[in-house]
């Protein structure tokens, strides 16, 4: 709500001293090129839907770390938390033990009313069958409500202050790595009804990667790659993780509602052209 955001308070870096500035930027910068993770980790997602097919041994393989479990999110939280005025190491952390103590009760609160409303579906659906876009448009609200992070764009991951190259893309054909003897590094755009070929030169072995990888995505209205290269291939390992870890969520939330694999397929193709067109 507005009214509570209005209340919140927020720390001021005008008002700070360098050192607690920098820390923050420490904090934040080790951060980055990390995978965000939820409040709630894949193995206590995938629980319910595990122990309903007796897969208890692949569940306990499954991650239990959580952002609340990271060393450098607290590190972020403690130094903000100074910048805010707690000079107190002793304070910060009794507060940052109370916050994160919080989240972790209110997410798993959450995801218990999630779990009780899909049985409750189930049962009521029950001899009824659901559609695949029903399906798809239950798992988006579900998703715009609790895992906002898997709609992020591919803008939010790119460091628009630092120096980049868009690439026109032709409006048909399908992009094949491609190194000839005038080109290097270069994408061609195989149109086998046309028989044209045209190609889109890189600078970098990372830059075309990461352009295959926005390619594959649906990215293709002059995407921006970073010029240098081994900035190219740090964002396409942060994209690549974000586009990975967003496919399992995905899934997860999908074969907790059905266990029929045709129709898990059909409500993927829905569910990921919704989540895509957020991005547009």
């Amino acid at each position: 709500m507005v009214v509570d955001a209005n209340m919140m308070r927020v720390p001021d870096p005008r008002t700070a001293t360098r050192a607690q500035r920098e820390r923050v930027a420490r904090a934040f910068r080790s951060m980055k090129d990390r995978a965000v993770l939820g409040f709630l980790s894949e193995r206590r997602l995938r629980r319910m839907n595990y122990m309903a097919k007796g897969k208890e041994v692949e569940l306990a393989k499954l991650s239990d770390e959580t952002e609340l479990t990271q060393a450098d999110r607290r590190a972020l939280d403690d130094a903000v938390l100074e910048m805010l005025g707690v000079t107190s190491k002793e304070e910060r952390a009794t507060l940052l033990d109370e916050l994160y103590g919080y989240l972790s009760e209110f997410f798993e609160w959450t995801r218990q009313k999630e779990e009780h409303a899909i049985q409750n579906k189930k049962k009521a659906k029950k001899g009824k069958a659901a559609t695949p876009q029903s399906v798809a448009q239950d798992i988006f609200s579900e998703v715009e409500r609790d895992y906002g992070s898997l709609l992020r764009t591919y803008d939010d991951f790119i460091d628009l202050s630092k120096p980049y190259d868009s690439y026109e893309i032709p409006d048909s054909g399908t992009p094949t790595p491609d190194d000839g003897l005038f080109e290097q590094h270069a994408v061609r755009f195989v149109d086998t009804k046309s028989g044209e070929a045209p190609t889109v030169e890189t600078r970098s072995e990372g830059q075309r990667a990461l352009l295959l990888l926005l390619l594959e995505e649906g990215i293709k209205d002059f995407p921006r790659i970073p010029v240098d290269d081994t900035a190219s291939q740090s964002l396409y390992e942060r994209y690549a993780a974000f586009l990975e870890q967003r496919t399992k969520t995905l899934r997860t939330l999908i074969e907790e509602r059905t266990a029929d694999p045709d129709l898990q397929g059909k409500v993927y193709d829905i569910l990921l052209r919704k989540v895509r067109s957020t991005n547009t």
